[in-house]
């Protein structure tokens, strides 16, 4: 399976967000929080899957008033052989022993 994560494609990765509380403070705390969210997110991702194109990631806080918006678009591919050979490997493997140690 490790194979086929490797093997997926990230084509776009959009993930903007727009957000706001009544009380700037809350406001600046949170948008520090999601700032870390997201690049550990996308850290993620791309230590396991390849980037054709360069992730687009925004946060913009609005102080003073409430609001949520949030678009995020991606488009994975992945080769078909890919799906194929993995689909092999589950169906026709047999499943490991398990050892108990008495």
């Amino acid at each position: 399976m490790h194979h086929i994560i490797q093997s997926i494609c990230c084509e776009k990765f959009t993930w903007k967000t727009t957000f706001g509380f009544e009380d700037a403070a809350d406001t600046a705390v949170l948008s520090g929080a999601l700032w870390s969210v997201k690049a550990l997110v996308v850290t993620f991702l791309q230590k396991r899957t390849n980037f054709t194109a360069k992730p687009i990631i925004k946060v913009q806080p609005v102080f003073g008033e409430k609001k949520l918006d949030i678009d995020f678009q991606c488009i994975f591919s992945i080769k078909l052989g890919h799906l194929i050979n993995a689909s092999k490997y589950v169906f026709f493997s047999k499943p490991k022993e398990v050892r108990r140690h008495v």
